[in-house]
């Protein structure tokens, strides 16, 4: 091929690139607007609030069902999308945090293993992240420690605090990264949201359980208005935005409607809307 030949198809190559759609290729100005609304709502200690509300799970009389934790075998084999494995992640750390609040020690170090060695290591935004779990020390008082201790819990989550105003920070220029913290959440929020209804239901109910669901109201509140700002398509794209967005607003709708006081019928409307979509990260690799 003669050298002019191969220059104008370079060219060409080149421009394609620049005018075809990438989810990729984000507006610099709506990437930055996404990650300071994630900022606002996370940042300056507001995540390590959230994280804790876990223990209103313990607080509301309910109980540790190993049942209800997510698998983890046959799981991760056949999942060779990335927001698929982020989102895993998010799962396991509400499990570990969950088992570890009622006392099963044991349990909540094989899931952080899990979702450190088995998960983590699979992420291709993982050089990004630099230290993304907390350090041994923070790690081995939180696990070894009384999990009612909120000092315990406290260490841990103001490290996690610190890891997440980092990373957002630098989402601001890198779309990886918002998409990695939203996968992450969204995970934890399917996670609470199926764990808190299944134990809630049969229970007994009253004002107990509102702090339970306030909970997974707060972590419907990250990640809505970031995907709720997203104007650019790669970036909606990226993000699941319209999927993401009809579920969390779904589940929003018969939260607020009752202010965190559900019955029933809410727990099963709030399940009908979460267990699928928690199923399609967790089908067995042996059903694909």
């Amino acid at each position: 091929m003669r050298a002019s030949c191969k220059w104008f198809l370079g060219l060409m190559v080149a421009i394609l690139a620049m005018v075809a759609p990438s989810p990729l290729l984000a507006d610099d100005s709506d990437l930055m607007s996404a990650a300071r609304k994630l900022m606002a709502a996370a940042g300056d200690g507001q995540v390590a609030e959230i994280l804790k509300t876990t223990r209103t799970l313990k607080d509301a009389g309910l109980s540790y069902q190993a049942d209800l934790v997510a698998p983890k075998t046959g799981i991760l084999d056949c999942k060779d999308r990335k927001d698929q494995l982020q989102v895993l992640l998010g799962i396991y750390l509400f499990d570990c945090n969950y088992a570890i609040l009622f006392g099963k020690k044991e349990i909540g170090a094989e899931t952080l293993q899990f979702a450190r060695d088995e998960v983590f290591q699979r992420l291709t935004v993982r050089p990004k992240l630099g230290n993304f779990f907390a350090g041994p020390a923070v790690s081995r008082r939180f696990m070894e420690g009384d999990p009612m201790d909120a000092s315990n819990w406290n260490a841990l989550f103001a490290d996690a605090q610190a890891n997440y105003e980092r990373i957002i920070r630098d989402a601001e220029k890198d779309p990886d990264l918002l998409d990695f913290m939203i996968d992450r959440l969204f995970g934890e929020f399917l996670e609470c949201a199926y764990v808190s209804c299944k134990l809630s239901l049969g229970a007994p109910g009253g004002d107990k359980l509102r702090p339970v669901f306030n909970a997974a109201s707060s972590r419907i509140d990250l990640v809505l208005p970031v995907l709720d700002s997203l104007k650019d398509p790669g970036l909606q794209t990226l993000l699941h935005r319209d999927q993401r967005s009809t579920l969390l607003n779904a589940v929003g709708r018969i939260l607020e409607k009752k202010g965190g006081q559900l019955d029933e019928a809410d727990l099963r409307n709030i399940l009908i809307l979460v267990e699928p979509v928690r199923k399609t990260y967790l089908a067995k690799c042996r059903d694909f």
